[in-house]
């Protein structure tokens, strides 16, 4: 299963801040301050101890503690490459997700993508991201649950769904996969920009069947 190295380098990955799906997000160009986004994380990090434990407890091993108040200095050092006078860049806090990831960095880009899942804008790409990143270190429950988060926000990049089915199906779950895969495939016919996502759906959907 995927079993070109190119493959995994561009499709598990999460998307860089020219792709199609970060360009709502872009257009906002938003800064949010010290205080505002420790607050929307201790907040996302409530909900999703309460909603999804799966996904809480992979965030909690990559950086985040079950006191948000204790982890918010490492939140100032881990973003502070992000930060300018007091406020985050959000485009930053993304960018240097990306870098981390690509750097081999995988914990300090899911710190990155986790903060950004707190921010409605910027959710879609950062839960895709976070999938790319668990998918990564193999966690593919985690991956299969935060690619789908991002797909319940009306995301519609065959990417994710290559992600959500590849996890799912490496999970033992092969009719997931295949829904996904099948999803993946549809969505990127007939657009260039995702060819390789469509040939990478298309053969693991033929290696399940040849498979079955």
């Amino acid at each position: 299963m995927f079993h070109q190295a190119d493959d995994i380098k561009l499709l598990l990955s999460p998307f860089d801040l020219s792709h199609p799906s970060v360009a709502k997000p872009l257009a906002v160009a938003e800064e949010v301050s010290t205080s505002a986004l420790q607050d929307s994380v201790k907040a996302s990090l409530a909900a999703r101890a309460n909603e999804s434990r799966l996904t809480y407890d992979f965030v909690f091993r990559h950086g985040f503690c079950e006191d948000p108040e204790m982890g918010f200095p490492v939140l100032r050092d881990k973003l502070s490459l992000a930060a300018d006078t007091g406020a985050f860049s959000l485009i930053d806090i993304y960018d240097l997700g990306v870098k981390s990831f690509k750097g081999g960095d995988i914990e300090d880009a899911i710190y990155a993508f986790f903060v950004l899942t707190s921010r409605t804008d910027w959710r879609v790409p950062a839960l895709s991201a976070l999938a790319a990143c668990a998918c990564f270190q193999e966690a593919y429950g985690a991956a299969m649950q935060f690619a789908q988060e991002s797909i319940a926000y009306k995301e519609t990049v065959p990417r994710t769904y290559l992600i959500a089915g590849y996890s799912a199906l490496k999970s033992g779950d092969k009719k997931t996969a295949k829904r996904h895969l099948a999803l993946a495939t549809r969505l990127a016919r007939g657009d260039v920009r995702y060819r390789d996502e469509q040939r990478c759906a298309q053969r693991e959907l033929l290696l399940m069947q040849l498979t079955s």
